[in-house]
Protein backbone atom coordinates (compact mmCIF):
# COMPACT_ATOMS: atom_id res chain seq x y z
CA UNK A 1 0.00 0.00 0.00
CA UNK A 2 2.52 2.38 0.92
CA UNK A 3 2.66 5.62 2.62
CA UNK A 4 -0.27 7.79 1.99
CA UNK A 5 0.83 11.86 0.93
CA UNK A 6 -1.17 14.47 0.45
CA UNK A 7 0.13 16.57 -3.02
CA UNK A 8 0.87 20.20 -2.95
CA UNK A 9 0.67 21.73 -6.61
CA UNK A 10 4.02 20.86 -8.48
CA UNK A 11 6.45 23.82 -9.53
CA UNK A 12 9.48 24.51 -11.44
CA UNK A 13 11.87 27.22 -12.30
CA UNK A 14 14.55 26.92 -14.49
CA UNK A 15 17.43 29.05 -12.84
CA UNK A 16 17.25 31.58 -15.99
CA UNK A 17 13.76 32.23 -14.50
CA UNK A 18 15.00 32.02 -10.53
CA UNK A 19 18.21 31.58 -9.35
CA UNK A 20 18.48 32.75 -6.15
CA UNK A 21 15.65 33.44 -3.26
CA UNK A 22 16.22 36.92 -3.62
CA UNK A 23 14.86 36.99 -7.46
CA UNK A 24 11.51 35.65 -6.54
CA UNK A 25 10.59 39.60 -5.80
CA UNK A 26 11.38 40.43 -9.20
CA UNK A 27 9.82 37.72 -10.61
CA UNK A 28 6.36 38.17 -8.78
CA UNK A 29 6.17 41.49 -7.85
CA UNK A 30 2.20 41.08 -6.22
CA UNK A 31 2.36 37.59 -4.38
CA UNK A 32 -1.01 38.66 -3.61
CA UNK A 33 -2.29 38.23 -7.11
CA UNK A 34 -0.92 34.69 -7.70
CA UNK A 35 -3.07 31.56 -7.02
CA UNK A 36 -2.26 28.25 -7.98
CA UNK A 37 -4.45 25.34 -6.37
CA UNK A 38 -3.27 22.42 -4.80
CA UNK A 39 -3.41 20.21 -8.10
CA UNK A 40 -1.34 22.20 -10.89
CA UNK A 41 1.74 21.76 -12.38
CA UNK A 42 3.61 25.25 -12.97
CA UNK A 43 6.39 24.61 -15.46
CA UNK A 44 9.13 28.04 -16.66
CA UNK A 45 11.42 26.66 -19.02
CA UNK A 46 14.59 28.70 -21.14
CA UNK A 47 15.95 32.08 -21.11
CA UNK A 48 13.16 33.65 -18.93
CA UNK A 49 15.67 36.49 -17.24
CA UNK A 50 13.29 39.53 -18.55
CA UNK A 51 10.09 37.99 -17.32
CA UNK A 52 7.30 39.26 -15.00
CA UNK A 53 4.62 37.25 -13.77
CA UNK A 54 2.44 39.97 -11.70
CA UNK A 55 -0.50 38.06 -11.76
CA UNK A 56 -2.26 34.37 -12.73
CA UNK A 57 -4.86 32.04 -11.34
CA UNK A 58 -3.52 28.69 -12.29
CA UNK A 59 -5.91 25.51 -11.57
CA UNK A 60 -4.15 22.82 -13.74
CA UNK A 61 -0.95 22.87 -15.99
CA UNK A 62 0.98 25.72 -17.35
CA UNK A 63 4.38 25.92 -18.98
CA UNK A 64 6.16 28.80 -20.25
CA UNK A 65 8.76 28.25 -22.94
CA UNK A 66 11.54 30.96 -23.59
CA UNK A 67 13.59 31.21 -26.29
CA UNK A 68 16.94 31.74 -25.55
CA UNK A 69 18.51 35.33 -26.16
CA UNK A 70 15.58 37.09 -25.19
CA UNK A 71 16.26 40.64 -23.87
CA UNK A 72 13.31 42.14 -24.16
CA UNK A 73 10.99 42.71 -21.02
CA UNK A 74 7.55 40.36 -21.14
CA UNK A 75 5.08 40.90 -18.32
CA UNK A 76 2.16 38.39 -18.14
CA UNK A 77 -0.74 39.89 -16.19
CA UNK A 78 -4.36 38.79 -15.85
CA UNK A 79 -3.51 35.20 -16.67
CA UNK A 80 -6.44 32.62 -15.96
CA UNK A 81 -5.60 29.14 -16.90
CA UNK A 82 -7.73 26.27 -15.63
CA UNK A 83 -7.48 22.73 -17.47
CA UNK A 84 -7.69 19.37 -16.79
CA UNK A 85 -4.40 19.60 -16.14
CA UNK A 86 -1.18 16.28 -15.48
CA UNK A 87 -2.45 13.53 -13.48
CA UNK A 88 -0.36 11.10 -11.23
CA UNK A 89 -0.93 7.90 -12.59
CA UNK A 90 -0.06 4.95 -9.85
CA UNK A 91 2.06 2.39 -11.32
CA UNK A 92 2.44 -1.17 -10.51
CA UNK A 93 5.86 -2.42 -9.25
CA UNK A 94 5.72 -5.48 -10.95
CA UNK A 95 5.70 -3.82 -14.23
CA UNK A 96 9.16 -5.03 -16.23
CA UNK A 97 8.78 -2.12 -18.43
CA UNK A 98 8.51 0.91 -15.85
CA UNK A 99 11.46 2.72 -15.48
CA UNK A 100 13.41 2.27 -12.02
CA UNK A 101 12.60 6.22 -10.48
CA UNK A 102 8.96 5.00 -11.99
CA UNK A 103 9.06 2.27 -9.95
CA UNK A 104 10.02 4.03 -6.32
CA UNK A 105 8.28 7.02 -6.75
CA UNK A 106 4.80 5.16 -7.65
CA UNK A 107 3.20 6.61 -10.03
CA UNK A 108 3.70 8.41 -13.72
CA UNK A 109 2.29 11.71 -14.85
CA UNK A 110 -0.25 11.41 -17.54
CA UNK A 111 -0.49 15.01 -19.25
CA UNK A 112 -3.93 14.84 -19.90
CA UNK A 113 -4.04 19.31 -21.24
CA UNK A 114 -1.56 21.69 -20.66
CA UNK A 115 -1.67 25.37 -21.45
CA UNK A 116 1.77 26.36 -23.35
CA UNK A 117 2.60 29.75 -23.54
CA UNK A 118 5.90 30.54 -25.42
CA UNK A 119 7.87 33.72 -25.84
CA UNK A 120 9.81 33.78 -28.70
CA UNK A 121 12.66 35.70 -29.74
CA UNK A 122 11.01 38.17 -31.88
CA UNK A 123 8.70 39.58 -29.23
CA UNK A 124 5.92 37.53 -30.03
CA UNK A 125 4.26 35.66 -27.53
CA UNK A 126 2.06 32.67 -28.69
CA UNK A 127 -0.44 30.65 -26.39
CA UNK A 128 -1.04 27.18 -27.22
CA UNK A 129 -3.65 23.86 -25.50
CA UNK A 130 -2.53 20.53 -25.84
CA UNK A 131 -4.63 17.83 -25.35
CA UNK A 132 -3.52 14.24 -24.88
CA UNK A 133 -5.40 11.88 -27.12
CA UNK A 134 -6.09 9.41 -24.86
CA UNK A 135 -8.08 11.79 -23.00
CA UNK A 136 -10.35 13.32 -25.63
CA UNK A 137 -10.29 15.85 -28.33
CA UNK A 138 -7.32 16.05 -30.30
CA UNK A 139 -7.35 19.93 -30.94
CA UNK A 140 -4.33 22.36 -30.60
CA UNK A 141 -5.40 26.09 -29.78
CA UNK A 142 -2.89 28.37 -30.90
CA UNK A 143 -3.59 31.63 -30.20
CA UNK A 144 -1.27 35.13 -30.60
CA UNK A 145 -1.21 36.81 -27.12
CA UNK A 146 1.07 39.78 -28.78
CA UNK A 147 -2.19 41.60 -30.04
CA UNK A 148 -4.62 40.57 -27.14
CA UNK A 149 -7.64 42.71 -28.56
CA UNK A 150 -7.82 40.76 -31.43
CA UNK A 151 -8.44 37.37 -29.50
CA UNK A 152 -11.09 39.65 -27.35
CA UNK A 153 -13.36 39.37 -30.50
CA UNK A 154 -12.46 35.90 -31.39
CA UNK A 155 -14.97 33.22 -30.90
CA UNK A 156 -12.56 30.43 -29.42
CA UNK A 157 -11.74 32.55 -26.44
CA UNK A 158 -14.46 32.83 -23.81
CA UNK A 159 -12.35 34.02 -19.99
CA UNK A 160 -9.28 32.58 -21.64
CA UNK A 161 -8.50 36.27 -23.14
CA UNK A 162 -7.73 37.62 -20.07
CA UNK A 163 -3.21 37.71 -20.73
CA UNK A 164 -1.88 40.99 -21.04
CA UNK A 165 1.50 41.26 -22.52
CA UNK A 166 3.36 44.36 -21.64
Amino acid sequence: DGIKVPYGPSVVFKPDFVLFPVVYPHRFPSPEKIEISSRSTFVVNGGATWLTIESLDLDGALVINCEDNIYAPAVISNLEVKNRGWVKVPTDDTDADADEVVKMRGYKIQKVETCVITIKRDGNIVKTTKVDPDFGTKELFDYDLSAPRQCEASENFSNDCNCIIL
